[in-house]
């Protein structure tokens, strides 16, 4: 008899074991299938953001139409440059300065939430709305200085814009021979009826997107 049950036992057990491995494998695949539906891939690319460092960006939406980025350190690329960066999809075009100066204008539109992503880990920024802004101006600020310089000012040049597959990029260039600034990196300030910020340095690249929320490596912001 005692043999009988323990037969028995033993027979209910691999039942058992059976199906709750069926059940597991069940709900990993709803969960992944699930996961496939929710998030679907918009963009990829690689930005700077240190002097040494790179990261690889990886950009999605969710069936609600908010972004979720998610970033990795990458091999240093010498080619990439510091810098702000506007997909073509959110129709942002940079205009020169009014006055001339050494500045970029962009006008931001005001029908959508947009953030500014520092891609360097700071929490993203969240644009200000309202009236006919906002906008932003950008232009190149010096972040380091040459040891014993003895030419007059930490002068930069204006931001390059140029055009690079999905993307719009704006980048300080290198300061020439005659300026004692060894590292010019983008600074800007956002403007709008509600309100604006104060001048900001992108020691980073920034990437600008537009979602009512934003999701960064798991952090959620609204």
């Amino acid at each position: 008899m005692k043999k009988l049950n323990v037969k028995l036992f033993t027979a209910l057990l691999a039942v058992a074991l059976v199906a709750s491995a069926s059940i597991f494998y069940a709900c990993k695949k709803e969960n992944d299938n699930n996961s496939d539906k929710s998030l679907k891939k918009e963009a990829e690319f690689v930005a700077r953001i240190h002097e040494n460092l790179c990261v690889q960006v990886d950009v999605f939406r969710d069936e609600h139409n908010n972004v979720h980025i998610m970033t990795k350190e990458t091999d240093n690329d010498p080619e990439i440059i510091t810098g702000m960066i506007i997909p073509n999809a959110i129709n942002i075009k940079p205009q020169n300065a009014k006055n001339e100066e050494e500045e970029v204008f962009i006008e931001i539109p005001n029908d959508a939430i947009h953030w500014l992503v520092l891609l360097d880990g700071n929490e993203p920024e969240k644009v200000p709305t309202g009236g006919t802004g906002p906008y932003m101006k950008v232009f190149c600020g010096c972040s380091k200085g040459k040891p014993n310089c003895f030419h007059t000012g930490l002068n930069c040049k204006k931001p390059v814009e140029s055009g690079s597959g999905f993307n719009y990029r704006i980048y300080c260039p290198a300061p020439d021979a005659y300026s004692c600034c060894q590292t010019c990196v983008l600074k800007y300030s956002i403007s709008a009826e509600t309100g604006g910020s104060g001048t900001s340095m992108a020691m980073g690249s920034i990437y600008i997107v537009q979602s009512n929320t934003i999701t960064i490596n798991g952090i959620t912001y609204e």
